[in-house]
């Protein structure tokens, strides 16, 4: 296992080489009672030493989003309740945490004026077309990107 010392020093000297452009910092995730964020991203370590995945939040996430009695374009407002509905469905792994985000989701619109026709409309998935000879090539349902490097800067 890495040591917490290691991976400081490591983050500190990407940092320094990083000091002609003061907007890129790199921070470090530790994995806390098996947990570990990562974007939007809740990575869990499952007893049986699998990963699953849900949405996260920070702690400071409050839940607003577009009015739904604000002045925008109406057509924007329902494609707030899809979009993060189709987030759910592509981050959250188990039907457990699929439906836990269904209920926080459905909860956040409606506390920012959502009618539930809206609501109920988004909440169900899209039936999935057939596939047709026309493929476009292989389709990729997720990406995971992770970035180790190991002894950084050693000699």
């Amino acid at each position: 296992m890495v040591s917490l010392l290691y991976v400081l020093e490591s983050v500190r000297r990407l940092n320094i080489f990083f000091l002609l452009e003061p907007s890129v910092q790199f921070t470090v995730e530790l994995e806390s009672e098996g947990k570990l964020p990562f974007l939007d991203v809740l990575l869990q370590r499952d007893p049986d030493g699998s990963i699953s995945t849900a949405v996260y939040r920070k702690a400071t996430h409050v839940d607003r989003y577009l009015d739904f009695m604000s002045h925008h374009p109406l057509a924007h407002k329902p494609m707030v309740a899809k979009i993060l509905h189709v987030r759910a469905e592509a981050i959250c792994s188990g039907v457990t945490a699929k439906d836990q985000e269904t209920r926080h989701i459905r909860q956040a619109l409606i506390n920012n004026g959502y009618p539930r026709g809206v609501l109920q409309h988004y909440a169900t998935p899209a039936p999935t077309r057939p596939a047709d000879n026309h493929s476009r090539g292989p389709v990729v349902t997720s990406h995971m990107c992770v970035v180790c490097l190991k002894q950084c800067g050693e000699s």
